[in-house]
Order: structure tokens, then C-alpha cells, then sequence
């Protein structure tokens, strides 16, 4: 059970529709979410939408490779698919998946933040013979140029991989980055409080993605949309035999959780969609979000029969 992994557009949506179901069941308050306000450091690297590029509302992903190699044989097919949605095997860097200890995925462009300790020597080779030069210096990282497209910055424990999306060269954009990173500059989670309470509720992660969005005006429970939604996004934390899952829709006004609506999503993919493998299926309402919980074996963590 769980989001159907194939596509950036079909995880975006996926995760759309498990946040959906958020409100279901037999709704109270419920208790402080495993891992949430645990100080996840990925909030603190994302920049406003349009700061960096033409994304107007922003997403990202998040994701702790190192750690998620250690369960590559419980995930079995899956950890195919997640060192395919996490691109860390990138030939310019020339890092192995499990090199990292964080990924961070976001914007329009795609820019990723990594950071774990690497050999700044092999990665200036290895750059160099992709077509990469040394370009300019920024709070102590070496930029790096291959065009106005591709820039990165490289340190021995944090590694920025640029691209202009519309509205920085690269090069600026790896550097707006760094100072959302070192000083707080542009950051998102100043500046927007739907988006800081997916982040807080979603916490730190084996793996996890979110989206801000304009406010939907319609429920569609078939899309898994709810009229009154701002953002969504889920969770997971891997185990040698079962996966914990979590999904958050924030709203805009708590008044907006339409509890039926969301208990007919719900009891429809017990039976037949993203829940229909879950145990220990458990949902409530906290402040203006809706979670829901569940457990999952973890060679189905990622199940794409669906599809």
C-alpha cells in the first residue's frame, strides 16, 4: 500500500491524494505526530516560490538515503523506484545513493540540497570532466558553472545542485539557496504559515513530500481533492517488517474539513486504492490539518498495482 511512485507529476498527485484522506474516520484530536517538530533540518534550505524560479506555490522532498539503503532488501522492488525518484546517482557527482544523508528536493528546476561528508577532490574531477569550471566562491562553498543553466556548490559536507528555472541563472541560484540555508534569507517557512504547518507536522522522515497550492474551491473524492485545502504531503519511516505511514492536509480554516467527505475518500480505498493494504488505519483532526495514520509491510511501502 501506498502513493503510486512512477512520475514527479504522479508523486505530486499521489501525495495529494493520501494528505486528502487526512480527515477520515471518527475525528478528534489526536496525539502529537511521531517525529514532527523534531527540528527537520529541510524546511530551513527552501526558498520562497519565485525567489529561485517560476514555481508559484512550491513543493519538495525529502529523503534520508543512507539510511533507507540500510532496509534495501525489506523494500525489495521499491528501493528501485526510490533510488529512481531520488536522482543522487547523479554521473556528475559520481556519488553511489547511499552516499548522502540527506536529500532535498524543490522547485520548478528541480534543485537538490545533499548533505553527508564528501570528497570535495573526487567531486572537482568528476565535475570537471562534465563539462564544469570553477567559477566563483559563496560562504565558503566552491560554485561551480557548466552554463547559465547548471551551477553547483560544493563543500565537504553540503553539496547545492542549481538549475535556472525562469527567473535566477544558476550560479544565483545556488547562492539564494546557500543564504536560505545559512541566514534565513527568503526562506518559506518565514513566509508562509500553511506551508510551515505541513512542514512541522510532517517532521523528520525516512522519506517524505509535500506541495502548498492555491486554496481548492471543489471536492472531488475520486482525485482525492477537498474543498478548503492549502497543502499535503505524507511520510514514512521504514522498518526491517513494517512501514509507518503518515499523511497531513492543512486547510485553510479548520471549519473547511468536511468530515463526510473526507470518511467516504477513506472508506473507499480501504477496499480498493492506497489504503487497501494498510493496518492499524487511524485518523484525526489537529487545528486546521487532518492526518491519518497507518502501518504497512514494508515490501509494499510502494505499490504500484494500481495505477
Amino acid at each position: 500500500m501506498g502513493p503510486r511512485l512512477s512520475t514527479r507529476r504522479d508523486v505530486l498527485r499521489a501525495g495529494s491524494a493520501l494528505a486528502a484522506a487526512g480527515a477520515a474516520g471518527c475525528i478528534g484530536a489526536g496525539p502529537p505526530i511521531p517525529g514532527s517538530d523534531t527540528g527537520a533540518s529541510y524546511p530551513a534550505w527552501i526558498p520562497r516560490p519565485r525567489a529561485i524560479d517560476e514555481d508559484t506555490h512550491g513543493w519538495f522532498r525529502y529523503a534520508r538515503p543512507s539510511d533507507i539503503a540500510a532496509y534495501a532488501a525489506e523494500l525489495e522492488e521499491s528501493y528501485t523506484r526510490l533510488r529512481t525518484l531520488l536522482p543522487v546517482e547523479d554521473t556528475r557527482l559520481g556519488l553511489d545513493f547511499h552516499d548522502p544523508d540527506e536529500f532535498i528536493g524543490f522547485g520548478g528546476a528541480y534543485n537538490l540540497v545533499l548533505t553527508g561528508a564528501f570528497d570535495t577532490a573526487e567531486i572537482a574531477t568528476r565535475v570537471g570532466a562534465n563539462g564544469f569550471s570553477t567559477h566563483t566562491t559563496h560562504r565558503g562553498y566552491q560554485i561551480y558553472e557548466r552554463d547559465p543553466t547548471n551551477a553547483l556548490g560544493v563543500t565537504d559536507d553540503t553539496i547545492v545542485v542549481g538549475r535556472a528555472g525562469g527567473v535566477l541563472d544558476a550560479t544565483n541560484v545556488v547562492t539564494q539557496i546557500l543564504d536560505t540555508g545559512h541566514s534565513g534569507d527568503s526562506r518559506y517557512v518565514d513566509s508562509d504559515e500553511s506551508f510551515a504547518t505541513l512542514t512541522s507536522r510532517l517532521g523528520d522522515a525516512h522519506f517524505a513530500l509535500g506541495r502548498r497550492f492555491a486554496e481548492r474551491t471543489e471536492t472531488d473524492l475520486r482525485d482525492g481533492r477537498f474543498a478548503g485545502a492549502v497543502a499535503s504531503g505524507f511520510r514514512y519511516e521504514f522498518g526491517e517488517d513494517t512501514t509507518r505511514g503518515l499523511s497531513v492536509t492543512v486547510f485553510e480554516n479548520a471549519a473547511d474539513i468536511d468530515v463526510d467527505d473526507v470518511e467516504a475518500y477513506l472508506e473507499y480505498n480501504e477496499d480498493s486504492g492506497d489504503f487497501s493494504d494498510a493496518d492499524d488505519l487511524s485518523a484525526y483532526r489537529e487545528g486546521r490539518t487532518a492526518n491519518v495514520e497507518w502501518s504497512v509491510d514494508t515490501e509494499a511501502a510502494f505499490r504500484t498495482e494500481n495505477q
